[in-house]
């Protein structure tokens, strides 16, 4: 189980924030933080398909868990980005 999955479910306090540019710099920062969670914004923010691997690549290994924004509930489109990784998806 994730560290976030954990903490949402003991009620605990979690800490992230949100990612709107596609910057792997960013991303790392994040990553070496340890926040509780990222957003990966594929709603307003500046990420694609493509840039979301990236984002994902970089975040991921430390105990950060990557949740993306999709702009629909596009089933096609969540299947994606769980497929390259995502740890979950934010349904507007």
């Amino acid at each position: 189980m994730h560290v976030l999955s954990r903490k949402l479910r003991d009620g605990a306090m979690c800490v992230g924030l949100w990612l709107m540019t596609p910057s792997k710099e960013f991303a790392e920062l994040v990553r070496e933080t340890g926040m509780d969670f990222a957003v990966v914004d594929l709603e307003h923010g500046l990420h694609t398909l493509d840039t979301l691997v990236d984002m994902l690549r970089c975040v991921q290994g430390g105990r950060t868990a990557v949740v993306v924004r999709v702009p629909s509930h596009d089933h096609t489109l969540v299947s994606r980005v769980l497929d390259r990784g995502a740890d979950g998806v934010m349904i507007p």
